[in-house]
C-alpha cells in the first residue's frame, strides 16, 4: 500500500472507531431506560407483561392453550422470579442480541467489524431489542437461517446445523410474522432435506427442537394456531378490518399516520357502515379497492426504503448499488443475501394497507448487514474506502442524533 493508501486507511480507520464509540454510547443510554432506570411499559410490552402474569398465574402447562407468546415469555419466567417482570422481557431480548452479535463474530466474515459495526447500529435503531416483545426472537432467529442457508448454498452444509435447525423451530412458532416469510422458510427448510443438514446435528438439539415445537400442540387444538401473542380482543373482529379503517382515516386526514382506532371505534364503524364496509381479512383487502391498494404500495414502499436509510445509513444507498453490480447477480450467495429484502418490501407494500412498521423488516436486514464484507471484497480498495468511509460517517451522524434525542427525551 503506497503513503496515500496508508493515509486513507488511517481516515477511514479512525472514523470506523468514531462510529462505533457513538454507537456503544448509545446503547449504554437505551440500557440504562430499559434495565437500570426502566421507563413504564409501552405499545405491545403490556400485551406482554399481561401473559408473563398469566404464565406465573396458571402455570406454563396450564397456559400452552392460551395465546401467551411461549417461545418468548417462557424466557422471561427465570428472571421474573427476582426481577421485575418488565425489566425481564427486555433482559432477554438483550441476552438474545449478545448472542446474535457473538454468533456474527463467530461466523467471521469478511470485514467482519463493519458486520458488527453495522448490526449493533441497526439492533440500536430498530427499537426491537430494548422491548420487552417478541419480535427480537423472531428476527435473531429467522435471520440466522437464512444465513445458514447462504452457507449451504457456498458450501455444501451448514456450519452450524443444529443451531439452524433450532433457529427453524423458534422461527416457525414465535410471530404470525412467518406467515409472510413463509416462502423463504420452505426455502431454507428445502436446503435442510437436500444437504442432509440432520445428519450433522446431534440428538439432544433434534429433541429440544421437537420440544419447542410440541409446546404449541395445545393452542393448535384449542386456537387453531401456533401459541403466538394474540392482540385482538373481541372474536368477530380483524386487524386487516382496523388496519384497513385507520388508513381511511389517515388519508382523510382524521388521525396521524402509523395510529390506529380502538377495537370499539371499529366496532362502531362496522355497525354504522356494515359488515361488508371493511375486508376481514389481508388479502381481502388487496382487492377491497385497486385504487387505494396501488396508491399505498408505492407510498409504503418509499416508507419502507426512509426506514432502511434511518436504520441502516449508507447501507440503504449500498443496497441500491449493489442491485446493479453484475458480480452480485452472478454470485448465488451474495444475490441471495439481497433477494430476501426485495421480496419483503414488495410483499409488505403491496399487503398492508396501513403504516408498514419498520421492525418487521429487521430479519432480512440482518441478513443484509452480512452481505457487506462480500460486497466490499469485490470493490477496488478506492471504492471500498468510500463505501467503508460513508458507512462510518453515515452511523456517526445518526448515531449522534439518536443520543441528542435519548437525552432531550
Amino acid at each position: 500500500m503506497n503513503l496515500e493508501g496508508s493515509k486513507i486507511q488511517k481516515i477511514v480507520d479512525a472514523a470506523f472507531w468514531l462510529a462505533m464509540g457513538c454507537i456503544v454510547t448509545r446503547w449504554i443510554i437505551l440500557i440504562f431506560y430499559a434495565i437500570i432506570h426502566p421507563q413504564p411499559a409501552v405499545g405491545d410490552e403490556v400485551h406482554f407483561l399481561n401473559y408473563l402474569q398469566i404464565l406465573h398465574g396458571n402455570g406454563i402447562v396450564d397456559s400452552l392453550s392460551k395465546s401467551v407468546a411461549i417461545n418468548y415469555t417462557m424466557l422471561a419466567i427465570p428472571f421474573s422470579l427476582v426481577l421485575d417482570g418488565l425489566v425481564s422481557l427486555r433482559l432477554v431480548n438483550l441476552i438474545l442480541l449478545s448472542f446474535f452479535i457473538y454468533y456474527l463474530y463467530k461466523k467471521d466474515f469478511p470485514y467482519s467489524k463493519y458486520v458488527i459495526l453495522l448490526a449493533l447500529f441497526y439492533t440500536g435503531k430498530v427499537g426491537i431489542f430494548n422491548v420487552g416483545i417478541n419480535d427480537a426472537l423472531f428476527a435473531t432467529s429467522f435471520a440466522v437461517i437464512l444465513i445458514e442457508f447462504i452457507y449451504m448454498i457456498k458450501n455444501g452444509k451448514a456450519e452450524y446445523p443444529g443451531l439452524l435447525v433450532f433457529s427453524a423451530a423458534l422461527s416457525l412458532t414465535t410471530r404470525p410474522l412467518v406467515i409472510i416469510y413463509f416462502p423463504l422458510l420452505l426455502l431454507v427448510i428445502w436446503g435442510i432435506c437436500k444437504f442432509k443438514i440432520f445428519r450433522e446435528v446431534k440428538l439432544v438439539t433434534i429433541i429440544i427442537s421437537c420440544l419447542v415445537l410440541l409446546l404449541h400442540v395445545p393452542s393448535l387444538v384449542f386456537n387453531q394456531s401456533p401459541c403466538w401473542d394474540n392482540k385482538t380482543t373481541d372474536s368477530e373482529l380483524t386487524w386487516a378490518q382496523r388496519q384497513y379503517l385507520a388508513q381511511i382515516e389517515a388519508n382523510k386526514g382524521l388521525r396521524p399516520e402509523g395510529t390506529h382506532p380502538s377495537w370499539e371505534e371499529l366496532r362502531l364503524y362496522i355497525e354504522h357502515n356494515g359488515a361488508n364496509s371493511l375486508p376481514k381479512t389481508f388479502v381481502e383487502s388487496i382487492y377491497f379497492d385497486w385504487g387505494m391498494t396501488v396508491y399505498e404500495f408505492f407510498k409504503d414502499l418509499y416508507f419502507s426504503f426512509k426506514g432502511l436509510l434511518l436504520q441502516t445509513g449508507a447501507l440503504a444507498f449500498i443496497f441500491l448499488y449493489g442491485l446493479f453490480k453484475k458480480t452480485v447477480w452472478r454470485d448465488k450467495a451474495l444475490l441471495f443475501s439481497f433477494l430476501p429484502l426485495i421480496y419483503a418490501l414488495l410483499v409488505f407494500s403491496f399487503i398492508i394497507i396501513s403504516n408498514v412498521e419498520w421492525r418487521w423488516y429487521a430479519p432480512v436486514v440482518l441478513l443484509l448487514i452480512t452481505s457487506i464484507g462480500a460486497l466490499l471484497s469485490i470493490e477496488m480498495f478506492e471504492k471500498a474506502s468510500i463505501i467503508k468511509l460513508s458507512l462510518s460517517c453515515s452511523i456517526m451522524f445518526l448515531s449522534a442524533i439518536g443520543i441528542y434525542n435519548l437525552l432531550s427525551s
